[in-house]
């Protein structure tokens, strides 16, 4: 397999190179030649000879002390690593480590950066599984199996070293880095020495809620205090542009200073959006206003600007966002808040209906549109032999639009609100005959009109219900009821189609049931998908039990399961059966297997005994036909429960709620004068996004 390896490099070097190096005049041709030379053999792709050559230039450059190229090729050495090793995270934070060892500074300076941005990007590959892993005591050389604790202390720890050496740091101006640096020169000013990057890439992961995670564990003596630690960066920075009277350098630190706070204390929006106010009028006369005001537009958009008396929040956003590009029409903001604006402006169109519609009753559609004032619908009538064609592809659409004849056209008037805002309203469709249709609602009257948009549902017209069921490997069972009185029909005849049975055997034939077209008097009702996958002559599942969710090392668990069968002629459970039931580690490795056999009535039982000084997490027990997690953790078993009241009523926005509950010890008694920390979290359920789960965040 061929992989893009110079898009790759490109990229990889692009990130990693927005950190500083320092520029030497001796030999910076020769080295420049040699890069370029990686580069090309990179390209071809040959990472193991550019490797060897990145090592080469890498003793060179450390024998004659030239900073610039030997950060250079621990970049360039990491990312060969990373690229030709599975796993060469362990090799590559050796190699740093070493790095710094025998770099002076302020090249140990950056390296140590790097070093805090390799944890960093090695705990957002695998977080899923560092955050499967309990707290460990000791600190293993292997980073694979670090606790969640430990890579984020390894994290904050890097990024705090980085910044130590701060006089240093803030005596190395970045104007003598240009051969080196990366981005637009305009910002410059925002970063005029190494201790300015390296700690605004400190508080960039500080700002993250992720590096937050260990606050919900109970070992926190890992972790420095993260709030402590990043007020001091803030201070050293505001002190040094205070300083040196650099307005918009200060200006930027206070509101990324103001964002980490109101991410981690202030989570009152309105007192927040108060600040950003102040912030405003403070620094009106630098580039940053308009970065700050870009952060006021946002919370408008995103509906947390926690204001009543705001009625078009949109609308606001809209004003600062352009208030702020004609004050500063070439500022760093410009971009997002150009993309804020267009996505405010876009208009948008969603229709939809019922899938399966009475014959000769009107029916109602559901329309939500933004930014648009008629709609134009067009109504197709599909024919009763018509071919299921897929209509979201761009030609395939085109093809059924130029090619099907509009068997009704109508508009339908939407008020213009001005605000930006989704407006959704319900609007009736006559009734029609039965059979299959495309509506397809347009914000312009002209199919070929350019950006327009456009939005599609398919839907039947019968009075026919068909349910069905799999009997075997060929056939299905259906029965059909009429819609309006739900009694069963009969006389309704069925042609089903076939396609091949790709999921057969060699030597083995059959068909698999595509769709079916059912024909009662003039209804007719096409019903796809009705896939028969073939079934196993002799299907076995495993289901297991145990006598607890959670154990302590050294306990024992016991356990229990059932062997069922399932054929197509019976089903039931495997008596006097033999099968494997192995007890496997958090990695996967085999504790200890037995044989086991079941009884007449297709279960069997035992124990296992959970080791000490294996690593706490999710064990498992595991046979060929069913497992089952095992949670071991060195758990404090809870002496209390919290239980929630029942809600009473419905609530709109904007309404205050008042949630009772109480905590009660499991002995009887009410808990009295306890602490109590609680997050409140917004799901939004989108009915035509239902299928797919929800998104939710904490409010």
């Amino acid at each position: 397999m061929m992989l893009n390896f110079g898009r790759f490099f490109i990229a990889v070097l692009f990130i990693l190179f927005s950190v500083p190096s320092f520029s030497q005049v001796p030999r910076t041709v020769y080295y420049k030649e040699q890069f370029a030379k990686i580069d090309s053999i990179a390209n071809i792709p040959q990472p193991k000879a550019a490797l060897s050559l990145v090592l080469r230039i890498q003793q060179e450059a450390r024998a004659e002390g030239n900073v610039p190229a030997l950060l250079k090729t621990s970049v360039y050495r990491n990312m060969f690593q990373d690229y030709l090793e599975e796993d060469a995270t362990n090799k590559i934070i050796v190699d740093l480590k070493q790095d710094i060892l025998m770099a002076g500074q302020p090249a140990k300076s950056v390296l140590q950066s790097l070093l805090a941005e390799t944890y960093w990007k090695f705990f957002q590959r695998q977080r899923y599984r560092i955050m499967q892993r309990s707290s460990a005591s000791t600190l293993s050389e292997d980073v694979n199996t670090w606790s969640l604790e430990q890579i984020t202390a390894a994290v904050i720890k890097g990024h705090l070293e980085s910044i130590a050496e701060r006089e240093i740091l803030q005596k190395t101006k970045v104007d003598l880095l240009d051969e080196l640096l990366t981005g637009d020169r305009s910002t410059r000013n925002l970063r005029p020495t190494l201790y300015d990057l390296l700690a605004h890439r400190a508080i960039d992961v500080f700002l993250s809620t992720q590096i937050d995670l260990t606050s919900f564990r109970g070992n926190h003596s890992l972790i420095p205090d993260l709030k402590t630690e990043a007020q001091h960066i803030f201070e050293q920075l505001r002190t040094y542009h205070t300083l040196h009277n650099n307005p918009a350098a200060l200006a930027d630190v206070d509101l990324k200073q103001l964002k980490f706070l109101y991410e981690r204390e202030d989570k009152k929006t309105g007192g927040y959006l108060t600040k950003l106010e102040q912030l405003a009028l403070k620094y009106k006369h630098t580039e940053i206003y308009a970065d700050i005001l870009y952060e006021q537009a946002l919370l408008y958009k995103n509906g947390k600007h926690n204001l009543k008396e705001v009625k078009l929040p949109l609308v606001k956003a809209v004003e600062l966002a352009q208030e702020a590009i004609k004050a500063y029409p070439n500022g760093f903001a410009v971009k997002n808040l150009e993309t804020l604006i267009k996505e405010m402006m876009q208009p948008d169109l969603m229709i939809q209906t019922r899938q399966s519609i009475l014959s000769g009753k009107p029916n109602q559609l559901y329309l939500s549109s933004k930014n648009i004032g008629t709609v134009y619908i067009n109504l197709y009538r599909l024919p009763v032999n018509h071919k299921n064609r897929g209509y979201y592809n761009k030609d395939e659409f085109n093809y059924f639009v130029n090619t099907n004849k509009v068997y009704k056209a109508w508009e339908i008037p939407v008020p213009v609100a001005n605000d930006y805002e989704h407006h959704s309203f319900i609007d009736k469709m006559d009734a029609l005959p039965f059979g299959d249709y495309v509506l397809i609602a347009r914000d312009s009257p002209n199919a070929g009109t350019p950006h327009q948009v456009i939005s599609l549902v398919t839907f039947k017209v019968s009075n026919m219900v068909v349910t069905s069921r799999q009997l075997n490997d060929k056939k299905h069972e259906y029965v059909v009821f009429d819609g309006l009185t739900g009694k069963s029909l009969k006389e309704v005849e069925v042609k089903e189609s076939f396609h091949p049975n790709r999921l057969a055997r060699i030597g083995e034939s059959g068909d698999i049931v595509k769709e079916a077209l059912f024909i009662h008097k003039k209804d007719s009702l096409k019903v796809n998908g009705l896939y028969s996958y073939p079934l196993e002559n002799n299907y076995k599942k495993v289901i297991l039990f145990t006598d607890r969710p959670i154990y302590r090392p050294g306990q024992i668990i016991y356990y229990k399961g059932i062997l069922f069968k399932d054929t197509p002629k019976s089903k039931g459970v495997h008596a006097n059966s033999q099968l494997e039931l192995s007890f496997d580690d958090v990695n996967g490795k085999e504790i200890e297997k037995l044989q086991v056999t079941t009884n007449s009535y297709g279960t069997f039982s035992g124990s296992f005994t959970i080791p000490r000084g294996n690593r706490n997490g999710r064990m498992q027990l595991h046979t060929e036909f069913g497992n089952l997690d095992v949670v071991v953790e060195e758990y404090k078993r809870p002496s209390f429960e919290i239980v929630f009241d029942a809600a009473s009523q419905k609530y709109k926005l904007n309404d205050s709620i008042s949630v009772q509950g109480k905590a009660v010890s499991y002995n009887g008694y009410f808990i009295n004068g306890a602490e109590v920390k609680y997050r409140v979290v917004r799901s939004v359920f989108p009915h035509h996004y239902a299928f797919f789960g929800r998104n939710s965040e904490q409010i």
